[in-house]
Formats: structure tokens, sequence, C-alpha cells
């Protein structure tokens, strides 16, 4: 009966032409951008790093997905989170509980202020979760979505992907020369943004197209063991070993996505857009019980600057830097570079992990 309160949200006209696109990517791990170790060649994020502002020692809240980007868009730290009246609250440090709702988020803010935003994720159901019915996708909360379990419950699939994965895995082996060479150019009609919503990358172009002022995507890539890591094995034809190759392989994946998406804001008649690529966490089997930095780039259009940034801050400051770059409060990597110094210092001791 909760899920019976819908939130209305204003649908009136945007005040500017500005443009904000954050993907927050799971599991991204930084980290591996500049790894000799892994031997694996991340052009596209590396070129892109060029002309950005970069920051080397963001945290995010927790090593959990499910506490991680609910406490970032709230804009507060996390100590844990519990489930009343089927909603989830996240506990802050005082151990209060918030409400991961509409009305706590700074997306109320983005519509009180008439910015129109667009929430796509194939991680979290933000639309039950926040209890809105437009401007995201895809609500699970409705009745169409309940019988997704029932071809995986009666249907013995999960035993058929298994037979399938040992009999690909004969010609198809994990190959990091091949995987270096790769020319995803012969392969660009089959890159998706997500299988699961059935976004193509060349859909993303449409969507920027919209003029909403905030598109939020939250993405499965590069995490393993994820529904979109089986879609990466067709693309690149291998079978990965390992986490560790699936991770590879995934990170590869991940940034043949940056480089389309870069084009497409660059070809996009729109100069004042603002790119963000961040991260829930790190990735966890390398550090599992202490913090690591998390990804954090930004990218406005029209500038061409890089600025590099060190020193422990959270990344709840997102939100806050989404809103000051709408409203003409930033307009260039240099303010960007003075808001983020601004940061108070964090101890990145107070990152929530959560231990299955």
């Amino acid at each position: 009966l909760y899920y019976l309160d819908i939130t209305e949200i204003n649908d009136s006209k945007t005040i500017t032409d500005r443009q904000v696109i954050w993907f927050m990517l799971d599991e991204y791990d930084p980290s591996y951008i500049n790894d000799k170790k892994s031997n694996i060649n991340l052009k596209y994020i590396k070129n892109l790093s060029k002309y950005s502002v970069i920051h080397n020692q963001v945290y995010s809240p927790s090593n959990s997905t499910l506490h991680s980007v609910p406490s970032t868009i709230l804009r507060t730290q996390t100590d844990g989170s519990t489930i009343e009246n089927y909603q989830l609250k996240i506990l802050n440090k005082q151990n209060e509980k918030i409400t991961f709702n509409f009305e706590n988020t700074f997306f109320k803010q983005l519509n009180e202020n008439s910015f129109k935003f667009n929430i796509i994720s194939e991680v979290l159901p933000y639309c039950s979760l926040l209890q809105i019915e437009s401007f995201c996708r895809k609500n699970f909360n409705q009745i169409k979505y309940y019988t997704d379990s029932i071809k995986q419950a009666f249907f013995f699939t999960g035993y058929f992907d298994k037979l399938s994965d040992k009999f690909k895995k004969k010609n198809k082996e994990f190959n990091i020369e091949k995987l270096t060479i790769f020319n995803e150019n012969d392969r660009y009609n089959q890159l998706l943004l997500s299988e699961k919503l059935d976004l193509k990358i060349s859909d993303l172009k449409n969507i920027v197209n919209t003029k909403d002022n905030l598109i939020f995507f939250h993405l499965f890539i590069p995490h393993t063991n994820s529904p979109t890591s089986k879609y990466v094995e067709r693309f690149f034809d291998m079978v990965p070993g390992s986490d560790d190759e699936e991770y590879i392989l995934n990170l590869k994946y991940t940034d043949i996505l940056i480089n389309q998406i870069s084009n497409i804001i660059n070809n996009s008649d729109n100069d004042d857009i603002l790119l963000l690529l961040t991260s829930d966490h790190w990735r966890r089997s390398d550090s599992p019980f202490s913090p690591k930095p998390s990804l954090f780039i930004s990218k406005i259009k029209k500038d061409l600057t890089k600025h590099e940034i060190n020193g422990d801050i959270s990344n709840i400051f997102i939100p806050s830097l989404i809103i000051k770059y709408l409203n003409k409060e930033i307009d260039s990597h240099k303010d960007i570079k003075l808001f983020l110094k601004n940061q108070g210092e964090f101890d990145k001791n107070e990152v929530y992990i959560w231990k299955k």
C-alpha cells in the first residue's frame, strides 16, 4: 500500500539548456586506468582525462551499492540501512534514519528549480524506491514485471547457460593480445548501453537531445557476475576463465562505451554539457575490508584544460556540483577544481564497509 502513494512531479518547461550527463559505473576502480600489471590499455578514458578534472582520492560512502548510491544522492554519510514500511532508510553517522524517497533527495531540489531530470537504471529500481512514475526507467513496481522469474523457476535456463559456457570456452578463451587490438568499429551496431533496458549506444543521441537537464545512468558495467557480463563476452567473442579476466573484459567494453559517449556529446548541438563519470565503489575483491578511491572524472564540453586533484574527500558533493553547474555558478574546469578544493577533508575510515 505504501507504494501506491506516488509522488507528483512538476512538468513545467525547463529554465536552461544546460545539461549534466552522469554515469554511475558499477565497481569501476580507477586504479586500473594506469595499471600495468593487468596489461589492459584503457586508451579512451586516458584520453578523456587529458581534458578533464580528475580527482584521485574521492571516496564513496560505502563498498555496497545499496548504501553508497542512495547516500550520495541523499548527500549524507552512511552507517548502514534498514527497511521500514517497505521503504529503504539510510542510517547516517548519528544513527538517524533517512528515508530514501523523492522528498529527501536532490531530485526534489531539481524539480523545484524547474530542472528536468531522467533516471535510467539497470541496477537499482529508482522508480519504485523514490515512488515516482515519470522521468525514470525502469519501474519494477509494475505488474508486468511480476512474471519475470517464472522462466527462471520452471525452465532450467541456468543449466542451459552453464552447458553453453563449456562449449564456448573451447574456442573462445580470453586473450589479452586480441583484446588489445580489438577493432570496435566492426561491431558498432552491436554496442549497447544496456541490454537489460534494450538501449543501444545510438539511442544516447536521442536521449541527449531531449534537453533534460540531468540524465542519470546507473549501469552494471564493469561489475563482474552481472547481467551485462554475458553480453560483453558475446561482443568480444571471448569467455574469461576467471573473475580477473572478466573484470578486464568488462573494463575494455566500458572504455569503448566511454569513447562513444564522448563522441555523441561532442557532436551534439548543445555546448553546455557536463559529463560526470563516477563509480559507486572500488573493486571489492582487491580490498574487501578497507576503502580505495572511486572513479571521479568531470568534463565540461567546451573546456579542454586538465586539472588533477588529490586529498581525501567524499563523493556526496556530486548533487551540489550538478546544481551549481545548472545554476551557472560553475562555468569551467577551474571552477570545478575550486569547488572540489573547498570540500571538507574526509577520513576514509568513515567509509561504511558492509560485510555480507
